[in-house]
């Protein structure tokens, strides 16, 4: 799961719910981190093992399968991760 989906005071208010994250398939994840969660994953850790895509739900609840340079192009949007501007790494959930 997004990590900062957790993280958002409000989820239901995201701004870009087609754009932003919701549950990512990642592999190789660090032992230390709970199984339900992705803080946003380098790029070793993406799981591109379906046809050579990764599978992606988005917050409003439809999949993509992205190959790995379209999620290099959209990894760093802000909405990508982050689905509104409460939303704080350092805030509780």
């Amino acid at each position: 799961m997004n990590c900062m989906m957790c993280h958002a005071k409000d989820g239901a208010a995201c701004y870009a719910p087609a754009q932003t994250v919701y549950f990512i398939e990642a592999t190789n994840r660090p032992s230390s981190l709970p199984p339900s969660s992705v803080i946003p994953p380098d790029d070793a850790a993406m799981a591109f093992r379906h046809g050579g895509r990764a599978t992606l739900l988005k917050a409003d609840f439809h999949v993509e399968n992205l190959k790995a340079r379209d999620y290099l192009a959209i990894r760093s949007l802000k909405q990508f991760w982050y689905p509104n501007d409460k939303t704080g790494r350092s805030s509780r959930p």
